[in-house]
């Protein structure tokens, strides 16, 4: 949860990804108070090399939100097989929210 004045934020995702299915998509969406940003799409990564990991990172820009406290949740899905998010030594666990301000 963040409270901003009525400003954009900026999201960000940094962890392993891995699939057991070849070429199988991660999926992810940020829930902001309830709503996707992506409605039914996201960021689609591809696991190009199954049970291998992957760099899944990323950020994205809100819209502007209304002045208040927000909850911010990030979901993931697969477009087949079993996906696997995790932090490790090399690239911990990480996904934050910061507000821009002009």
């Amino acid at each position: 949860t963040l409270t901003t004045g009525a400003n954009p934020v900026l999201i960000g995702f940094m962890n392993e990804c891995y699939n057991n299915t070849l070429n199988a998509d991660i999926i992810f969406n940020v829930d902001i108070d309830g709503s996707l940003v992506y409605g039914t799409n996201g960021i689609e990564i591809n696991m190009n090399a199954a049970t291998e990991p992957h760099n899944c990172n990323w950020t994205l820009m809100s819209a502007p939100l209304t002045a208040g406290s927000h909850t911010f949740k990030v979901q993931w899905r697969v477009a087949a097989g079993t996906g696997t998010v995790v932090g490790s030594d090399s690239i911990p666990y990480n996904f934050w929210v910061m507000e821009m301000n002009d």
